[in-house]
């Protein structure tokens, strides 16, 4: 499945690009914080969009199960 390129500040994988913006965070830049976090989300919906086109099943809605019992 092919997804569009990653890349945020260098980064190149989801888990590095989340710990970037922690680490953005904990050094108190928050207004780059809230960038990367919108750069982020924009490859999400493109990502997202990507695995739609290419499984239109993906797109359904989940399934409700009700009833399940616990012990």
């Amino acid at each position: 499945m092919k997804y569009p390129e990653l890349d945020i500040n260098g980064m190149k994988t989801e888990s590095d690009v989340c710990n970037m913006i922690v680490d953005t965070i904990d050094s108190g830049d928050l207004e780059s914080a809230k960038d990367y976090i919108g750069q982020f989300k924009d490859y999400l919906h493109s990502k997202e969009h990507a695995i739609q086109q290419q499984d239109p099943r993906h797109n359904q809605e989940p399934m409700i199960v009700t009833g399940l019992a616990t012990y």
